[in-house]
C-alpha cells in the first residue's frame, strides 16, 4: 500500500467537525463552526471547492447520491439542504443532540431522542413515529436511577444499503452496539443482536456486511450476518485511537490517533500496513488533532485538522487533506 498526499485545502476557519463522501466518491463535504464546504472531483482528476454554505452544522451526513446534506444545527434541529445550492429542503424537530442516517432511497431519516427512543421520519410526508430501544439500559452509575437512564439517548446510526438493518449505540449490560432488523413501512424494529463490546465509534462497510467498532482499546471487526468476531486491530501503547473509516471494499481500516497519525490496517491479516503523518500532534488543547476521517470509493482518504497544536495556542491546523491510497 502506498499513500500520497494529493491535495490540501485551507478554507476552513475552525476545527473540523465532520467529513464525508458521497457514495460515488466524487463529492466531499466538511464542516467547521462557521460553514459547510463542498468539494467536487472533476474530470481532470482534481478536487475543487464548489460551494460554501454558511450553516453552523454538526454531525454531517450526505445522502448516497450526494444531493442532500443532513445535519444538526446548534438548536438541535435536523436540517436537510440541497448540496447544489444550499436550499433548505425541510427541518425536523429533535429533543436530543444525536446524529442521524438517511436510507439509500432517501425516503427515511433515522435519529434518536431522549428516553432512548429511535425516531423514523418519512422525508416526503414529514410524518414520524418512535420506537423504544428493544433492550433494557445498563445502570453503570450506582447513584443514578431508572429515570436517569431513560433520559439517555441513542446515537451512531448506520443503515445497511438495502435499508433493512440498522446499527446504533445504546447502553446495555451486554454491550452497546445494537443490530436490528427494521421495516419502517410496517413501523417494525426487531433486535437481532447486542454485540458484546463497548462502542466509542462505529462504522459499517459499504456492502453492509461488516461492522468496525472502536472499543477504547482497539478496533474490533464483526460479521453482520453471523455476528462473529472476525478480528481486532489493537491500539498502540504510545497513542490513543479515535475516528475510524473503512476502505470501499471493506478490506482495510483507517484509524486516527491523538498524536496526529493515521494507522492503516489490513482486515484480512489484522496487521498494520502503514501510517501517515496526517496532522500535527501531540496536542495540548482539549480536542484531538484530527476531527474528520473518511474513505471514498475513488480511493481517496480525507482527513480534517481539528485543533491547536502548540502550548501557546497560537498555531492551528484546520486543513482538509486528501490522500491517494494505492493498493
Amino acid at each position: 500500500m502506498k499513500v500520497i498526499l494529493a491535495q490540501q485545502f485551507n478554507q476552513q476557519q475552525d476545527e473540523t467537525r465532520s467529513l464525508c463522501f458521497s457514495q460515488d466518491g466524487k463529492i466531499l463535504i466538511s464542516s467547521d463552526s462557521y460553514a459547510i464546504y463542498i468539494w467536487q472531483y472533476n474530470k481532470h482528476g482534481h478536487w475543487k471547492l464548489e460551494n460554501t454554505l454558511f450553516f453552523k452544522a454538526f454531525l454531517l451526513h450526505l445522502a448516497s447520491d450526494g444531493n442532500i446534506i443532513a445535519f444538526r444545527d446548534e438548536s438541535y434541529l435536523l436540517q436537510l439542504i440541497s448540496s447544489k445550492d444550499g436550499r433548505l429542503l425541510t427541518t425536523f424537530p429533535s429533543s436530543a443532540p444525536t446524529d442521524c442516517a438517511i436510507s439509500a432511497d432517501q425516503n427515511w431519516l433515522v435519529t434518536g431522542e431522549a428516553r432512548r427512543n429511535i425516531v423514523f421520519w418519512n422525508v416526503k410526508s414529514r410524518q414520524s413515529f418512535s420506537l423504544p430501544v428493544p433492550s433494557q439500559p445498563f445502570d453503570d452509575n450506582p447513584y443514578s436511577t431508572r429515570t436517569d437512564l431513560y433520559e439517555e439517548t441513542v446515537s451512531h446510526f448506520r443503515l445497511s444499503p438495502d435499508g433493512k438493518q440498522l446499527v446504533f449505540r445504546a447502553s446495555n449490560e451486554i454491550g452497546t452496539p445494537h443490530v436490528c432488523q427494521i421495516d419502517p413501512l410496517q413501523q417494525m424494529m426487531v433486535l437481532q443482536k447486542i454485540l458484546p463490546t463497548i462502542a466509542l465509534e462505529i462504522e459499517m462497510s459499504r456492502d453492509g456486511k461488516k461492522l468496525a467498532v472502536f472499543d477504547g482499546y482497539g478496533v474490533v471487526l464483526y460479521d453482520l450476518q453471523t455476528f462473529q468476531l472476525l478480528g481486532k486491530c489493537p491500539q498502540p501503547q504510545e497513542a490513543s485511537y479515535g475516528l475510524i473509516a473503512l476502505s470501499p471494499d471493506g478490506e482495510f481500516l483507517a484509524v486516527s490517533r491523538n498524536d496526529g497519525l493515521v494507522d492503516l490496517w489490513s482486515l484480512t491479516t489484522f496487521k498494520q500496513v502503514t501510517s501517515i503523518e496526517a496532522h500535527p500532534g501531540l496536542v495540548t488543547y482539549w480536542s484531538d488533532p484530527i476531527g474528520g476521517l473518511a474513505w471514498s470509493s475513488t480511493g481517496y482518504l480525507a482527513t480534517g485538522g481539528a485543533s491547536a497544536f502548540e502550548s501557546d495556542l497560537e498555531k492551528y491546523d484546520y486543513t482538509v487533506k486528501l490522500w491517494k491510497v494505492e493498493m
